[in-house]
């Protein structure tokens, strides 16, 4: 054999063991990153668990006891849309609920966003004059302004506690304080009616969903960020 013809062999010879150590190094990090997948699974189980018994199954029963007639002590009816039916046109505690709370945001949201923008205006002792504030400071606080919008919306959706403990279950007198999420307790567990109040929790949480995402959708034209990474393309 000639000494090239040699060289050769010892190349592929080499080149096959490479390939070979190679393959061996790349299985043993594929089983380290299935054994390590594992072992992260494993952590995650009772996250996981949490996630399953106090998120996924909750949401799903509450779906499915909107469309039921339920009172806790007999089994639970399907009934399809009549409670949402019912909830429209039948129900007047229903809409009086809206109206309370519309009103109870209108007052409080504004009331809100008003206080805190002059307790930082006035913490403020190098403001200028009204154009200063109008185009300078308020486009600053614009990214402030939504969160805070955004957070006392939800507590305006969500008012429950004050109204109970001030007026009880019923809402004080001629149901002036008988507020969404105060109904929803009352029909639920006054009236023993869980399918009906979950009905009405779903519709406020696709209200609600609804009244966020259009806020976020509109935010653009008046919400100002120092760096925009839509504009810089």
């Amino acid at each position: 054999m000639r000494a090239g013809d040699r060289l050769c062999d010892e190349v592929r010879e080499g080149g096959s063991l490479i390939t070979v150590k190679a393959r061996g190094r790349r299985s043993g990090i594929g089983r380290l990153a299935r054994r390590e997948e594992r072992s992260a699974y494993l952590f995650l189980l009772p996250w996981l668990g949490g996630l399953l018994a106090f998120w996924i199954v909750p949401i799903l029963w509450s779906i499915a006891l909107s469309g039921s007639d339920w009172d806790i002590i007999s089994s639970p009816h399907w009934v399809g849309l009549a409670n949402f039916k019912e909830m429209l046109f039948d129900d007047r505690h229903f809409w009086l609920a809206i109206r309370e709370t519309l009103k109870y945001m209108l007052l409080s949201v504004p009331l809100y966003m008003v206080v805190g923008l002059l307790l930082s205006l006035l913490l403020n002792l190098k403001m200028g004059p009204w154009e200063r504030f109008r185009y300078v400071t308020f486009p600053m606080l614009t990214p402030t302004l939504l969160f805070v919008l955004l957070t006392s919306l939800i507590d305006a959706f969500q008012v429950f506690d004050t109204a109970f403990i001030v007026s009880g279950a019923q809402g004080a007198v001629g149901d002036s304080l008988r507020f969404y999420l105060l109904n929803v307790w009352y029909e639920g567990f006054q009236n023993g009616r869980l399918g009906y109040a979950s009905a009405e929790s779903w519709v406020l949480v696709l209200a609600a969903a609804f009244v966020i995402l259009l806020i976020f959708k509109t935010s653009g034209r008046w919400v100002y960020y120092e760096y925009d990474p839509e504009r810089e393309r």
